[in-house]
């Protein structure tokens, strides 16, 4: 009876014990439970998020639209990431607005010459087709005027050796 006593004292002994292993266990389970979802609710907010943001920024930045920015808030490399991405939008938008600055500049220049060409063109024209006249140069003088746009205008003829002088003539406009 002592030993039946004493196994069952200790087999209760052993049962409390295997209840708090228990207890301790599920205690354990819910801790790590709650350290996970922790920990995903961390890497959600401070990489998956910010990683995300910055595919929808990359991906306005290939439709052609340089105001979006990324974030620059997450965990380490991620937020050197969305800097060094911001970083590298601002250079390739000043880059264009040059190019587009040289562009204007060079169609304005082509222009200028285009019309400066058509205008040493009918100037040729008209002076060798018929012998020069006070008409022929008011004609020249009105074209010249127009091409570079002058308020007062003077075309001065002289001799030279090789052609005898049409007419003396100055046209003030």
């Amino acid at each position: 009876a002592l030993i039946d006593a004493y196994v069952a004292a200790i087999e209760e002994k052993h049962e409390a014990r295997l209840t708090w292993l228990g207890h301790m266990q599920w205690i354990a389970m819910a801790v790590m439970i709650l350290v996970f979802a922790l920990t995903l609710l961390w890497l959600t907010r401070r990489v998956t998020q910010p990683l995300a943001k910055m595919a929808v920024a990359a991906e306005k930045v290939k439709q052609g639209d340089l105001q979006v920015r990324a974030p620059e808030a997450g965990a380490g490399e991620i937020a050197q990431l969305g800097q060094a991405f911001n970083h590298m939008v601002a250079e390739v938008a000043l880059g264009i607005e040059a190019l587009e600055a040289r562009v204007s500049e060079k169609t304005l220049a082509l222009t200028q010459n285009q019309r400066s060409l058509e205008l040493l063109y009918r100037t040729k024209q008209r002076l060798s087709d018929q012998e020069p006249n006070q008409a022929t140069f008011e004609q020249v003088l009105a074209d010249v005027r127009a091409l570079i746009e002058l308020e007062h205008a003077a075309i001065c003829i002289t001799e030279t050796e090789q052609v005898p002088l049409a007419g003396r003539d100055a046209q003030h406009v």
